[in-house]
C-alpha cells in the first residue's frame, strides 16, 4: 500500500507522513503534482513523450491520466472526451486532443462543402447532445437489414450467373475476416454468415 499514492493521501491516515512534496519541496505532493507538474521529472516527462509533456494537464480527464480512455465525443470544437479547450490552448495541443474543425471549413468545392454540412447538422441535431460518436453513428446509421426480408440465390441460380467462368476464376469478395476469403466463384459467400459448430 502507498507505492502508487502521492504523500498527500498517505498523510490522510499516517500522522507522521508531511504532505510536502519531497522531490522538488516547492508543492503539495499529489499524483497529478508528481506525474505532471514536479520540477524533478520535467526532464523525464519530455524525455517519454514531448508533445504529451506540453500538455496542460487540467485538460486530460482523471480516468484518462489513470489509463481508462472515454468514450469519444463528436465535436471538432472540442477534446475527444468533450472537455471545452482553454482560451489559451496552443493549435498543437488541440489538434493532439481531438480538436478538429474540418466540418466547419468549407470543402474544396460545392459537393464536398454540403457534405461537411450534412455531417455537421447530424453532429448539432439536439437529439445527439449527449451521445458518444459511436453512438451517433450507430443511430444515424441504423441496422443493416433492418425490417427486410433478403433473398439468397439458390446453388442453380449461382451455377447459372457462372456459366463460362472456369471452376478457378478469381472472385473480387471480401468479408470481415471472421472467415477465409475465397479465391474461386464456387465458395464464395459475399454477404453471407457462416457458422461452424
Amino acid at each position: 500500500m502507498g507505492g502508487s499514492q502521492a504523500l498527500e493521501q498517505i498523510a490522510g491516515y499516517n500522522e507522521d507522513i508531511g504532505t510536502m512534496c519531497t522531490y522538488c519541496n516547492k508543492a503539495t505532493s499529489t499524483s497529478d503534482h508528481i506525474r505532471w507538474e514536479c520540477e524533478f521529472f520535467k526532464s523525464v516527462r519530455t524525455e517519454i513523450d514531448e508533445e504529451l509533456a506540453n500538455i496542460p494537464h487540467q485538460l486530460i480527464p482523471c480516468s484518462l491520466k489513470n489509463d481508462i480512455a472515454p468514450a469519444m465525443k463528436a465535436d471538432g470544437r472540442k477534446t475527444y472526451w468533450g472537455t471545452d479547450f482553454r482560451n489559451d490552448t496552443d493549435s498543437k495541443v488541440k489538434k493532439l486532443l481531438g480538436g478538429n474543425l474540418e466540418l466547419q471549413t468549407p470543402g474544396s468545392n460545392l459537393q464536398k462543402t454540403e457534405e461537411r454540412q450534412a455531417a455537421l447538422d447530424i453532429i448539432e441535431d439536439s437529439t445527439m447532445a449527449n451521445l458518444n460518436a459511436r453512438q451517433i453513428m450507430l443511430k444515424h446509421k441504423a441496422a443493416h437489414g433492418s425490417g427486410g426480408n433478403l433473398d439468397f440465390p439458390d446453388s442453380e441460380e449461382i451455377r447459372d450467373s457462372m456459366i463460362g467462368y472456369p471452376d478457378s476464376y478469381n472472385v473480387e469478395i471480401y468479408g470481415d475476416g471472421s472467415y477465409t476469403t475465397p479465391t474461386i466463384w464456387w465458395a464464395a459467400l459475399a454477404g453471407y454468415g457462416v457458422c461452424l459448430l
